[in-house]
Order: C-alpha cells, then structure tokens, then sequence
C-alpha cells in the first residue's frame, strides 16, 4: 500500500513538473506574465491575442533600435560609406555596449545595422542617425514621426539607442506595430534572425565579429529573432518574432526582473499563440465583393487587392459577415485604384476595415469622350491662340515704330 501510495506520488509530481518545463503555466487559460507589461500579436492580421499593461508608458532600452533600423533602411543606401563623428566618444550621451567606433572610421551603412541590431551598439546607433540625418536632434524627429505613421500612440523617443533619458518611453503595443512593420522589410528581417556576423575594420584590435545577443534565437524553435534591451530604468526587455507552420506570431516583454525570466514569458507567450490560435481565409485576393450601378449604365465591380485573414481561437466557428462602401464613382476608372471599402463583421461587430479596388477599367462614353476631346482641342487652339497673339503684338508695335521713324526722316510728316 505504501509503495502503491509512493508510485503515485511521484507520479503527480512528474506530471507536474512535466506540465511546467513542456507547456505554458496558465490561469484562467491565460498564459502567466511575470514581466510588468507585455502583448502577443499576430504578424498577419495585427490582431492582439494576448495583452498586459500594453499600453502603459514605460522605458524600453535597447528595443528603441528597431526604430533606428527601419528609418535607416527606408533612408539611407545599405553600400553608403558612413564617416563617424567624434560625437562617439561622448560619454556623456554614448556609453554602454559599443562596438568602440573612431572619429574619420568608415563603415558601410549595412555594416553598422548588423552593428546596431546584433550587437546593441549604441555609438553605431548615433552613427546611423547623424549619417541620415545630419544630427541627432533631427533623426529623433524623424523617429517621432515614423512612430505616429505606423500607429503608435504612447511613444516619444529622445535619442537613437534607447539609453536612459527623460521623455524617452514607449510601450508594449507600440513596439509590436514597429517590430511588425519592420519585419515587412527582408533586409530588416534577415539582419534581426542573424546568429553571427563579422565586418571590416581598418584598424587592428577593434571588435569585428558580431554575436546576437538575442538568446532566444537560440532557446525557441521558429524564433526570427528582432531585439532585446536593457537598462536599470528599464529592467530586461525583448521584442521577438517566430513563425511556425506559416504563422508569425510576435512578443514583447517589457520590464522584467531577469533575462531568464524573460525569455521564459516570452516563450509561455508564443506556445499560448501557436497552441490555442489560428488563421482563417475570410476573403480572397481577387474575389469580387461588390457590383455598383454607374450612371452611364456601365457596372464597376469592386475587388479585393489582398487576401484578408483574421485570427479565431483553434475549432472556433465564426461568423463573418460584409458591408460594402463605393467611393468617388467618377469617371473614368482605372483598374486596381481604389474605389471603395470593406467593412468586415464578426459576430456581429465590427472587425476590420479593408480598401476595395476597382476590378477593371471603366472608360467615358463616347459622346462624353467626343465631348471632352473637343473642349480639350478648344482648349489648346485657344491657349496657342494667346502665344501667338503675345508674339506677334510686339512685333507690330516695333514695325509701326520704325515705319513712323522713317517717315520722319524723309519728310512725311510735316509739324
């Protein structure tokens, strides 16, 4: 009896400690988030299948360099020689990991963003933002305005590297949209999931391998990498990327007490997404959604330019329901401009709002096109009309003058 009692003892705890090191703790079929502030998104839809504290304004350290990246891959050409500033050797404003860049070193644009994203550098972050934008000061601003572009809306940067700075903040949702948005760009894409990298340097003794320091490319199955960051203020933070069975998920984790811990959220994160979440095809690219009556009698059908997907919790049945909107029934129409817009209904509420294109060309009737050409002829005879008029009025007037001098001078005009 006692060892039947012992067998299953050790049995539950096991099973238990099975449960722990294979799945994702959860509560209430929520994934546990020991990290002050996180999100789980997915990379397709943009649908948030996970969310703590998203919102809240907090540093964000290193993770600040995803911004730095995209301005500088949308801005600047990747084979431009950059030519370092001795602004790299403040230390007031350029401390921390560093790839110890020399005041007149030259290194590729290319070169510095493995810097920067690999290895978290923060003198080939100011390097980066005085090649594109002369300064410092104007790269923030254009960080500023990039941000609000792609959507954020709790996020102010102050400097390029994400060290501490007053005003300089962001949050779990906003550095999602960047990482999302980023990840659009290949370069971008291939940079962050890179393990290791070596660049050329003049100089003899300056670092030139690279080592991501991003282990969760190393610990996660799928993993594409994107960036990790820390500072006192802003405890450990990362925003990962994975993609399996064609399905890209995303991970921030901010403020956390330990890398460990971190990573650890981030993967109970990804497991809940890939586990409990998928895909489904609502409308195809292509497929016609709406026909609309044209007051010439002709018919604009209106498509869609790109599949849309939404993403339902797995065996979810959901309904899904249209409602279509034309816009501008000028015409004439070119085919794939868009003509209107897609509201999508799932169960019954809103859902997501999609562009709808025209599907083919639809050109004037004829009399209306005769009738165009022939203003458009009046049009131009009237404009050469004028040329020619402007011309030649001068020219009359010089003739009559030296006509009238003439005249003058043999006599043909008596006082």
């Amino acid at each position: 009896m006692k060892k039947t009692i012992a067998t299953i003892l050790i049995t539950c705890f096991c099973l238990l400690n099975a449960q722990i090191v294979m799945g994702q703790p959860l509560e209430n079929n929520r994934p546990v988030v020991n990290a002050e502030a996180a999100i789980l998104m997915d990379a397709t839809t943009g649908e948030v299948l996970f969310e703590q504290n998203a919102s809240q304004k907090l540093a964000m350290a290193s993770t600040t360099k995803i911004m730095t990246a995209i301005l500088a891959l949308e801005k600047g050409n990747l084979d431009a020689q950059v030519t370092v500033s001795p602004t790299v050797l403040d230390r007031r404003s350029v401390y921390g990991t560093r790839i110890y860049l020399e005041p007149g070193e030259q290194l590729t644009l290319r070169n510095l963003l493995y810097a920067l994203l690999l290895n978290s550098a923060n003198d080939a972050a100011v390097a980066i933002a005085e090649h594109i934008a002369g300064n410092v000061d104007n790269f923030v601003k254009m960080m500023n305005d990039k941000a609000k572009e792609i959507g954020a809306t709790n996020t102010n940067f102050m400097n390029p590297h994400g060290l501490t700075e007053n005003g300089h903040y962001s949050c779990a949702r906003d550095l999602a949209l960047f990482a999302r948005y980023g990840l659009q760009n290949p370069v971008f894409a291939q940079i962050v999931k890179t393990k290791q990298a070596e660049i050329p340097r003049v100089k003899a003794g300056l670092p030139t391998q690279l080592d991501n320091i991003n282990h969760m490319l190393w610990l996660y199955d799928g993993i594409d990498g994107v960036k990790t960051g820390y500072t006192a203020e802003a405890g450990n933070c990362v925003v990962e990327s994975a993609t399996r069975n064609g399905r890209q998920l995303i991970v921030v984790i901010l403020k956390s007490t330990a890398a460990k811990a971190m990573y650890k959220d981030a993967e109970n994160l990804f497991d809940y997404g890939f586990a409990g979440f998928e895909n489904k095809l609502v409308a195809s690219k292509g497929q016609i959604m709406d026909s609309v009556s044209l007051a010439n009698g002709k018919v604009l059908k209106l498509t869609l330019p790109s599949d849309v997907f939404a993403t339902v919790s797995r065996g979810e049945t959901s309904n899904f329901t249209f409602e279509t909107k034309a816009t501008n029934l000028n015409l004439p129409i070119v085919q794939g401009e868009p003509r209107g817009e897609l509201q999508i209904y799932k169960q019954g509420k809103p859902f997501q709002t999609v562009p709808l294109v025209a599907a083919e060309k639809v050109e004037l009737p004829l009399t209306l096109q005769v009738r165009t050409n022939l203003y458009l002829e009046w049009a131009v005879l009237a404009i050469i009309t004028l040329i020619l008029t402007a011309m030649y009025i001068p020219s009359i007037t010089r003739r009559r003058k030296r006509s009238a001098a003439r005249a003058r001078d043999y006599g043909y005009y008596q006082d």
